[in-house]
């Protein structure tokens, strides 16, 4: 039974592991995205995740992105949106910290936009894999979180996984990596290659107990960290 359960799980397309993880958080918090919300670098297309803003209690939503791809409602900056001050009741910011120049000056734009009281909600990754949207430039630990949002209250920050769920998520993103070459691809090296990564991934995942709690100061491994903070 449970060997069947895993085959089941390694084979079935799935979110991504940290993905699932950020679904689960953003879910846990739609009662503070109310009013106006301004979701920066979001899409109104090609959403990786399950997470949508709920509807009950939104006025409006406001996506900024520099990709027209996504088809946002601004395209500009996320550092320099052009919008006014304090517009927002919420403001989303999640997955991006990691590919800007200036992490501090999006921050900053993010504590211009909201409302006093508003609320500043957003993730970055940390043990996970180079991947650049155009680049990857740096990887955000707690005490650096705590810096960038220090113009904030009631700030709390999660961790994102343990010690055997960055172990998952590393096989399960070599997986995508790996390459099909003519020889190989004939004998049928690469499929199982991939079908050992992703048993191996979807075991580890399975053991990563506890993967969402406030960090603390003993936690050393986690895929990456989620972020609340109101503004004053």
């Amino acid at each position: 039974m449970f060997l069947k359960k895993l085959l089941l799980l390694a084979f079935v397309q799935q979110r991504s592991y940290r993905r699932k993880l950020l679904d689960e958080l953003m879910f846990r918090h739609t009662k503070m995205m109310q009013g106006v919300i301004v979701d920066l670098a979001g899409k109104n297309t090609d959403h990786r995740g399950k997470f949508r803003p709920p509807d009950k209690g939104i006025v409006k939503r406001i996506v900024v992105n520099l990709d027209p791809e996504v088809k946002p409602d601004i395209l500009a900056d996320i550092c320099e949106t052009g919008l006014d001050d304090a517009i927002a009741d919420c403001v989303i910011l999640t997955e991006t910290l990691q590919h800007a120049i200036a992490p501090k000056r999006c921050v900053a734009e993010a504590y211009r936009l909201l409302k006093p009281g508003g609320v500043f909600i957003g993730s970055v990754p940390f043990l996970y894999p180079v991947h650049r949207d155009p680049v990857d430039i740096v990887r955000i630990g707690p005490d650096g979180l705590n810096q960038l949002l220090s113009e904030f209250t009631n700030v709390e920050i999660y961790s994102m996984g343990q010690f055997f769920g960055v172990l998952g998520l590393f096989l399960e993103r070599k997986v995508t990596s790996i390459r099909q070459g003519r020889v190989l691809t004939a004998i049928g090296l690469p499929k199982i290659y991939k079908a050992i990564l992703i048993i191996l991934s979807r075991m580890l995942i399975m053991l990563d107990r506890n993967n969402l709690q406030l960090n603390k100061k003993t936690t050393t491994f986690t895929t990456g960290y989620f972020f609340i903070g109101t503004k004053q």
